[in-house]
């Protein structure tokens, strides 16, 4: 069925009836930015929590390195280039290892010896290293790039996916042991695909894998971290604006969607949802049901509940699963949203 005909059929459902009186994009967007205006701390980063439970009731304090970068997309996608942007974006940067590379610790070992208390240290990982580059490339020394491309390339498995952490390559016996026995994330690929083709180098052959990791319409249950597909197809649109053709990478990830489910998602998947949506040229009136659901979800302090970004396995024995977000990140991604659909409300 096409995307339009089952737009048309969800706009029937009352929970999409654009009769109740909402507030604007454009207002919506001023009250979001506010309200990462007020939360942002002195470094330029966010608070960040991981809970055992997805509506974060037991929301536990992490690491910001990682969710700021996410929210510095975000801001940045959404044209943005105030001083809160260039703020966060400075954070990011001020994390780097002098090698180039990221850790979701922190260089300053966060997990180490702020909050989990890790008796190892985080090495860098692909993800975050790649979306660091991504944010600051600008800025950043280039000269350190010949050898983290030599790293990424280290990890690089015979599918053309990299692995997740780059094991033993900092911290030796000291380093912390991997998740997932550091099995590729598609999540992880996506943002590396975007460095890759930012800096001009070949994305084919990664292109490729991700297509063939995704064939099967079940895949998710096997993916890594980042779990769902609204926000797998929002993270493969990156690439496109630095030049790789990345729609049928798109279409194919949410043609294993059933968009009947988008009003049970939460405002993360909704918003990845309608950006990834858009991508593919929805138009605005297939899009306008869903920026009206997601406008209602927005809180009179101008953010969005927080919902899962990504989820891994934690716990006293590791067999639990963890899931990371925050407020913050979740209204970021809705500002982001919210900006690419903004023109349709004019």
């Amino acid at each position: 069925m096409r995307l339009t005909t089952i737009l048309i059929l969800l706009t029937s459902l009352s929970v999409f009836s654009c009769s109740a009186k909402v507030k604007t994009p454009q207002k919506a967007i001023q009250a979001a930015h506010r309200y990462l205006f007020t939360t942002q701390q002195s470094d330029g980063s966010w608070k960040s929590y991981k809970s055992f439970s997805s509506d974060f009731a037991d929301a536990i304090p992490q690491p910001s390195v990682y969710p700021t970068m996410l929210i510095a997309r975000s801001l940045k996608s959404a044209g943005l280039s105030d001083d809160m942007t260039k703020k966060s974006v400075q954070f990011v940067a001020s994390t780097a290892f002098d090698n180039g590379l990221w850790s979701i610790s922190g260089k300053q070992h966060f997990f180490t010896y702020q909050f989990d208390k890790y008796p190892c240290f985080v090495e860098p990982d692909s993800d975050a290293t790649a979306l660091g580059w991504t944010l600051t490339y600008q800025t950043m020394k280039r000269d350190k790039l010949p050898e983290v491309f030599d790293i990424f390339n280290k990890f690089k498995t015979e599918s053309s996916l990299f692995r997740s952490y780059f094991l033993n390559f900092m911290f030796r016996e000291k380093g912390c042991s991997a998740d997932y026995a550091n099995t590729p994330s598609i999540g992880s690929n996506l943002n590396i695909l975007t460095f890759l083709a930012l800096e001009k180098e070949d994305t084919k052959p990664l292109l490729e894998a991700l297509l063939k990791a995704t064939v099967d319409k079940n895949f998710e249950k096997e993916a890594i971290y980042y779990k769902k597909k609204p926000y797998l197809a929002y993270l493969a649109h990156f690439s496109a604006q630095y030049g790789v053709d990345t729609k049928p990478l798109v279409r194919h990830i949410l043609s294993h969607y059933d968009v009947a489910k988008i009003s049970q998602e939460d405002s993360v998947q909704l918003s990845a949802y309608l950006i990834s949506s858009r991508f593919l040229g929805a138009t605005c009136k297939d899009v306008k049901p869903f920026v009206t659901l997601l406008l209602k979800r927005q809180k009179t302090d101008g953010s969005f509940p927080p919902a899962p970004i990504y989820e891994a396995r934690g716990g006293k024995k590791r067999d639990e699963t963890v899931y990371y977000g925050s407020p913050a990140e979740t209204t970021a991604l809705a500002l982001e949203a919210l900006a690419v659909v903004e023109r349709c409300f004019k």
